[in-house]
């Protein structure tokens, strides 16, 4: 083979290399893209997950908003000084989420902002936030070994822009905010942390944002993590500077049910499983439901289950003998030799004890009679005068 055909080989090997590195990109892939999370979680594997096209930086540019000097009354600046980057131009919470993405494929700060914050995150919070702590890791230690102008690089017409390592970086961070729904509407909340940079921060070094001393409460818009059931996890983007606000929101919790919200009564007593743990089935009084046995009570007689008063399909029946045909028929009742109830007689009431009467007195002695009463003599026993 000539050196005119080993060059067509090797320009055809490399436009086939190009192609094969391009490929996952275009289409939205990094690795074998096996699995997709469902909704509701953030775990996320780069090795084998699904990247969404929207989560891909389609170009190289270098932003600078993060570094921007203060110019009052000027929107395209930083409005105070530890500022993390410049307001939203977005008016609704979908295109905040689109513009701050498009911001992080170029601005470094952003992409260590989302890092330090997505680290803080624990399964109890964010649900699956603990399986990306690996990759997320290795982004945290790349930027503490070099820094984030390690980040940054020139073209030949000396064009500042950012290097591949950072666009990959960067659209793993994508991914996890864009399982994030946001909501429209900006508002004030109240943050429990939120991220700022250094007001002495050197203007030409891209600045390293730290949690903030005190709580945010100014406008943002909402990100909230959702599943079937409803909100699970809470952040927020500030329309003024970009931060990140880590929200602690009961509604955004779901709420378990408590034993307050159960029915305690049911067929023939209390329903013990009635805790907040572990809530009870809410369930119905037998003789007021079905008539037809007004003595007694129909075992299985709970929502959810056969409250009918018919064979319970075991053999057995509410009020009448077991059957002996098997499952029994759902449809009938079951023929039963119950006597009607009749109610016993009330006890009679036990005797009261009465205390014994009490004796009477015994009558005062009397003195004895006097025959003289001048001289106040007696006459002896057997002498009719005195001596």
């Amino acid at each position: 083979m000539n050196k005119r055909s080993w060059s067509v080989v090797a320009i055809v090997a490399a436009i086939l290399g190009v192609i094969a590195i391009a490929l996952p990109l275009i289409f939205g892939y990094i690795g074998s893209a096996t699995s997709d999370r469902p909704a509701g979680t953030v775990a996320f594997d780069p090795n084998t997950d699904y990247i969404p096209v929207e989560a891909l930086c389609v170009d190289n540019h270098y932003k600078d908003n993060s570094i921007r000097i203060v110019k009052a009354g000027d929107d395209a600046f930083r409005q105070f000084a530890t500022a993390v980057s410049t307001p939203f131009v977005a008016t609704t919470g979908e295109a905040a989420l689109t513009e701050y993405l498009d911001e992080g494929c170029g601005n470094a700060t952003l992409l260590s902002q989302d890092v330090d914050e997505m680290l803080l995150w624990t399964d109890q919070e964010v649900p699956g936030a603990d399986q990306n702590k690996a990759w997320l890791n290795e982004i945290k230690t790349y930027i503490t070994e070099n820094g984030l102008d390690a980040f940054n690089a020139k073209t030949a017409d000396g064009v500042k822009i950012v290097t591949p390592k950072f666009q990959t970086f960067r659209s793993w961070v994508n991914t996890i905010w864009l399982r994030f729904t946001p909501v429209q509407e900006a508002q004030p909340l109240v943050s429990d942390r939120n991220w700022e940079v250094s007001a002495v921060a050197s203007p030409k070094t891209q600045p390293v944002p730290y949690i903030s001393a005190g709580p945010d409460n100014k406008d943002a818009f909402e990100l909230r993590l959702n599943d079937k059931n409803g909100c699970l996890a809470s952040e927020a983007l500030n329309i003024l500077d970009k931060r990140v606000e880590h929200i602690s929101s009961d509604d955004c919790k779901p709420t378990p049910p408590k034993a307050s919200d159960c029915v305690g009564s049911s067929c023939g007593g209390t329903t013990p499983e009635c805790t907040d743990e572990n809530p009870c089935i809410p369930v119905k009084t037998c003789l007021t439901e079905y008539p037809e046995f007004p003595h007694g009570t129909y075992p299985n007689c709970k929502d959810g289950q056969d409250k009918s008063p018919f064979n319970n399909g075991d053999g057995s029946t509410g009020g009448g003998p077991a059957a002996t045909d098997g499952p029994g028929d759902k449809t009938v009742l079951q023929p039963t030799t119950d006597t009607p109830y009749v109610a016993p007689p009330a006890p009679a009431p036990a005797p009261v004890a009465t205390p014994d009467p009490a004796p009477a007195p015994a009558p005062e002695p009397s003195a004895a009679p006097v025959d003289a009463p001048a001289t106040g003599c007696s006459p002896p026993p057997g002498m009719t005068t005195c001596p």
